[in-house]
């Protein structure tokens, strides 16, 4: 059975501003130039407030923020496995990510980079199954605003 292990939470340092939400979903790529540019170029961490901001959730709510996390990356492994994708690693399979939430917790954009040394065609193959699972899950969060969060996962084959 694939688990998937949450190894941290990084803490990027973030501005809060209005936008519009949208449930459209934007997958950035980082093993190239063109998704770094992308992802720099529009500037998400000037408009999105980074979840673990005292502004956004109090200590209080850190548990149920943990958790909601983990739960949300959970689906993600489950909705992976159900579409049969598999990685090809005896290894597991370690990735980097930023994920830009609105108000709702539903993924607006998701930058994601892997760490194992995969051919490009399963990096590909990724980039689309998680571009088809993202609009289908959310952390269960509701926030004033938009927000955003980093972190590492872990998956197993």
């Amino acid at each position: 059975m694939k688990n998937i292990w949450l190894l941290a939470f990084t803490l990027f340092s973030c501005q809060s501003s209005n936008s519009s939400e949208t449930s459209e979903v934007v997958v950035f790529s980082l093993h190239d130039e063109e998704g770094i540019q992308s992802v720099h170029d529009l500037k998400l961490d000037d408009k999105y407030a980074n979840l673990l901001d005292p502004r956004v959730s109090t200590e209080e709510q850190l548990p149920e923020v943990v958790d909601s996390w983990s739960k949300f990356h959970q689906q993600i492994g489950n909705k992976l496995k159900e579409k049969g994708f598999e990685w090809g690693s005896e290894k597991p399979v370690k990735l980097v990510n930023k994920i830009y939430f609105n108000s709702n917790s539903e993924v607006e954009f998701y930058a994601f980079r892997i760490m194992n040394d995969l051919p490009k065609e399963k990096i590909e193959s990724f980039n689309r199954h998680i571009q088809e699972i993202l609009p289908t899950v959310n952390m269960d969060l509701v926030r004033t605003g938009q927000f955003a969060q980093c972190g590492k996962v872990e998956y197993q084959n």
